[in-house]
């Protein structure tokens, strides 16, 4: 089960650097881009590339007993949200583009890894190293947040509207994401819809 999981959201979450890039080419405002800037360096270890965020997921992988990363199939879910978040990201409005990458990212990502990382834990399966890629993104996520709430805030005014449908948009994407693992999940088990595993 894990691996289903772990699988499709490598497929998902390694094409956030190029949401990024599209977002900071997209944008006029340069201390937006500059938040932006700021994330997708940190999505590149500071610089380390033992710490490239790619990396940190491929140690989770492994320890999974997943051998080669470069080779996972996307599902139908996972493609539909890489290519919806990037034509978002190349296309939307500068307001859209902040809510998609805000509220509809950034704001939940630490929340959502929390819950993730305990969970793993929890199942004595994982250790710290095996689950650092969440583990630096709760620490990091939140200041992301902050840096993008300052850019929304200074951006929209009057564009709220904007704001709310990137977020909203982003948001739809991820649920349609998780709706379609956890039915790659159901499947894997062999059990119906609708019971709990």
């Amino acid at each position: 089960m894990v691996t289903v999981f772990a699988s499709q959201y490598y497929a998902m979450s390694r094409s956030f650097p190029g949401f990024l890039a599209a977002g900071i080419v997209a944008l006029d405002d340069e201390e937006a881009q500059f938040e932006l800037v700021k994330n997708l360096w940190d999505e590149f270890g500071l610089g380390d590339p033992s710490r490239f965020h790619r990396q940190l997921f491929r140690r989770f992988l492994a320890s999974c007993g997943v051998t080669d990363p470069d080779h996972i199939a996307a599902s139908a879910s996972t493609q539909a949200y890489v290519r919806d978040m990037t034509l978002l990201c190349m296309r939307g409005a500068p307001a859209e583009i902040l809510g998609a990458l805000g509220p509809g990212c950034e704001y939940v990502t630490p929340a959502e890894y929390q819950i993730i990382r305990d969970g793993l834990l929890r199942s004595r399966l994982f250790g710290d190293d095996a689950v650092e890629f969440f583990t630096d993104h709760i620490a990091h996520d939140a200041g992301h947040a902050a840096g993008l709430t300052k850019a929304i805030t200074r951006l929209s005014s009057g564009l709220s509207s904007d704001v709310e449908k990137g977020a909203l948009r982003a948001l739809e994407l991820e649920r349609a994401f998780w709706d379609g693992v956890w039915s790659l999940m159901v499947e894997a088990r062999g059990q119906p819809e609708g019971v709990n595993i």
